[in-house]
C-alpha cells in the first residue's frame, strides 16, 4: 500500500521534467557548456529522463497493486520489486553516462562536433 506514494511521486517528477521542461530537475544540468544549450539537446535529454521517472513510476505501480492484491506474498513482491528497480536505476545510470542517445558528441581526432 506504501508503494502508492512513490508511484505518484515519479509520475509527477516524470510530467514535470517531460511535458513542462523543468530543467533543473535533470541532474547535471544547471552549469551545461555552450554546446550543450541546444534545444534540441534540451528535449532529448527531457524525453529520456521523464520517460525514465515514468517507468520507474509503473514499476513502484505494480507493486503496490500486487503488493494489495496478494497480501501473504507482499515480502516476497517488494524484494523482487526492489531488486528490478536496482537493476533499472543501474542500467539507466550506465546509458545515461556512456551518452548513448543522449546530445552532441565532440570528436576527440579532429576537434569537430558530430550528431550521432
Amino acid at each position: 500500500m506504501i508503494f502508492f506514494i512513490p508511484a505518484a511521486i515519479f509520475a509527477i517528477l516524470g510530467w514535470l521534467i517531460r511535458h513542462k521542461k523543468v530543467k533543473g530537475l535533470i541532474t547535471g544540468y544547471r552549469r551545461p557548456s555552450k554546446d550543450l544549450k541546444h534545444e534540441e539537446d534540451i528535449l532529448r535529454r527531457s524525453r529520456t529522463m521523464g520517460n525514465f521517472m515514468f517507468f520507474l513510476s509503473s514499476i513502484f505501480l505494480v507493486m503496490a497493486i500486487v503488493n494489495w492484491a496478494a497480501f501473504s506474498f507482499a515480502d516476497t513482491v517488494t524484494l523482487v520489486g526492489l531488486g528490478i528497480i536496482s537493476l533499472t536505476v543501474l542500467i539507466g545510470v550506465i546509458a545515461l553516462r556512456t551518452g548513448s542517445d543522449i546530445g552532441n558528441e565532440r570528436d576527440i581526432r579532429n576537434g569537430k562536433d558530430r550528431k550521432r
